[in-house]
């Protein structure tokens, strides 16, 4: 009997420090997933922080977004129908839609379909300067704009092509104080970073008249 229970108390010993393991390697995951995004969103070069996002995994891009939702869903001065949207929205969200997969049908359609309706729908009940600062950066827009004047200096640079940094397509490009247009510029190709939650493609550079 005394074996058995001392074989018992090893085998409940074993299960929790392994359980323990497993609990210490999952926070430590957690803190390791939060840092990596708490680095890209307080980064201020816009250039940077794109390359920043773009490293990130589905998951993590994921996580950016649906953490942002959550956060302002919560507000309580937001009316039945804006709730409405943005529920909707954040419903319409997963993992895989963050797979920049050429053959990814699902993403195709939420770039195409869902988000020109969901927009549609948006202006009618939201401010420009709030469907831009939750759905088109990253950033707060007073950074952006500091941002922007840097980008066109960049402009006027000869050397080297940068990066593109806004998506020619987007109605709220370049901080919603100019317009993205066409510019010798290098594109993302298909790896996304600007526009809608960052799922178009940076194939222009936003040009601001102060």
């Amino acid at each position: 009997m005394k074996k058995l229970m001392f074989l018992f108390a090893f085998i409940m010993f074993t299960f929790l420090s392994c359980s323990d393991n497993e609990n210490a390697n999952s926070q430590n995951s957690a803190q390791i997933v939060n840092t990596k995004i708490n680095e890209v969103l307080k980064e201020k070069n816009i250039i940077s922080q794109k390359i920043m996002y773009n490293l990130l995994s589905k998951e993590d891009k994921f996580k950016i977004w649906n953490d942002r939702l959550t956060k302002i869903i919560h507000n309580d001065k937001l009316t039945e129908q804006q709730l409405n949207l943005l529920n909707d929205l954040k419903s319409q969200l997963s993992v895989s839609l963050f797979n920049n997969d050429s053959m990814n049908d699902n993403r195709e359609i939420f770039k195409n379909v869902y988000i020109k309706t969901f927009l549609k729908k948006s202006i009618a009940v939201f401010s420009e300067e709030f469907i831009y600062n939750n759905f088109y950066t990253l950033s707060n827009k007073s950074n952006d704009q500091i941002i922007s004047r840097e980008i066109v200096l960049e402009n006027n640079i000869v050397g080297p092509k940068s990066k593109c940094t806004c998506n020619i397509g987007s109605i709220w490009s370049c901080s919603g104080l100019g317009t993205c247009r066409r510019s010798d510029c290098e594109p993302t190709q298909n790896w996304g970073g600007c526009g809608f939650l960052m799922f178009f493609d940076c194939n222009g550079k936003c040009f601001i008249y102060y």
